[in-house]
C-alpha cells in the first residue's frame, strides 16, 4: 500500500498462515503423497495372505523342503493343531483380516505421527504373531 494509506484488514489466509508460523518445524509434518498411502492401505490389507506366504515358505525353507510342496503348514493348519475347531480358526482368520485391514485405513487416513504409530504397532503384533506360529509349528505339529 502507498504511504499513509490504511493498511487492508487481515484475512483468514493470513491468520491461518500467521498461527502456521508461529508452530515449530517439528509440529508440521508433510503427509506422505496418495499413491504411497493407498499403496501401504492395501499393504495392509493383504497382510494375512502375505504374512501366511511368508510363514509357509520361510518354515518350508528352515526344514529344507521346497516351498511350492504341499503340506499342512498354513496358519489355518496351525490353529487347529493347538485345537481351535473350524468354526473359531475361522472366525480367528477373518477378525485378523478385519484388524489389518483396519489397521490400513487408519494408516492410511490417520496424521503422520499417528499413521506411524499404528503402523509399528501392527508390524510389532505380525512379528508376535510370526513367532508364535514357529512355536506352534515346533510344538504341535513336528511331534506327530
Amino acid at each position: 500500500p502507498p504511504p499513509g494509506a490504511a493498511s487492508p484488514a487481515p484475512t483468514r489466509a493470513d491468520e491461518t498462515s500467521e498461527a502456521a508460523s508461529q508452530r515449530s518445524p517439528a509440529a508440521i509434518t508433510p503427509r506422505p503423497p496418495l499413491w504411497l498411502r493407498m499403496l501401504v492401505d492395501h499393504l495392509w490389507v493383504l497382510a494375512l495372505p502375505l504374512f501366511d506366504i511368508c510363514l509357509v515358505v520361510f518354515t518350508r525353507l528352515m526344514e529344507g523342503r521346497s516351498p511350492g510342496q504341499a503340506g499342512k503348514d498354513h496358519t489355518s493348519h496351525r490353529l487347529m493343531s493347538i485345537g481351535f475347531n473350524q468354526r473359531l480358526t475361522l472366525l480367528l482368520l477373518y477378525g485378523s483380516a478385519m484388524l489389518f485391514g483396519t489397521i490400513g485405513l487408519i494408516v492410511s487416513a490417520a496424521e503422520p505421527v499417528i499413521a506411524f504409530r499404528v503402523g509399528i504397532a501392527g508390524l510389532v503384533t505380525l512379528a508376535g504373531l510370526f513367532a508364535l506360529m514357529l512355536w506352534v509349528r515346533r510344538r504341535y505339529q513336528n511331534s506327530r
